[in-house]
């Protein structure tokens, strides 16, 4: 009988995170794989992309993380927490929604963000029926 032993092969380190710099629409523009989806590229700014090179984001893995809905957004782990790449380039905060005027989530050019208003779940406002609110004042 043979037995199967483990093999000795080293772990396969993940792939460098490819970086292109190209114009579009005449401005220059970085595209930088997503590290879980091979072949796809982010769109962002060159200005926006030095700004968040120069606090260390740009090293980092970016992903494709899913918000249960069936719509990837651009995400990077900061300090343990998935922080979407589109919110760091507005500055906006966590809770802010940003809106992408051609719905295409991987296009992160400023003139394709939109900050818009949080769309929260509305909370029913229970109203008391007539007849309680009389026999309370009676």
């Amino acid at each position: 009988m043979t037995t199967k032993t483990k093999s000795s092969r080293p772990k396969r380190k993940p792939p460098a995170t490819r970086i292109f710099h190209t114009k579009m629409n005449g401005k220059p523009v970085v595209k930088k794989e997503i590290s879980n989806r091979e072949g796809r590229f982010a769109i962002v700014d060159l200005k926006d992309f030095e700004r968040l090179s120069a606090k260390g984001l740009t090293e980092k893995h970016w992903m494709a993380n899913s918000n249960g809905c069936s719509h990837l957004y651009v995400r990077v782990k900061i300090d343990g927490n998935n922080s979407q790449v589109a919110r760091l380039i507005m500055n906006e905060p966590a809770r802010q929604a940003i809106g992408y005027r051609n719905n295409n989530r991987l296009d992160m050019r400023r003139c394709n963000l939109v900050p818009q208003k949080p769309r929260y779940k509305k909370q029913m406002v229970r109203k008391l029926p007539e007849d309680i609110e009389e026999k309370e004042t009676a």
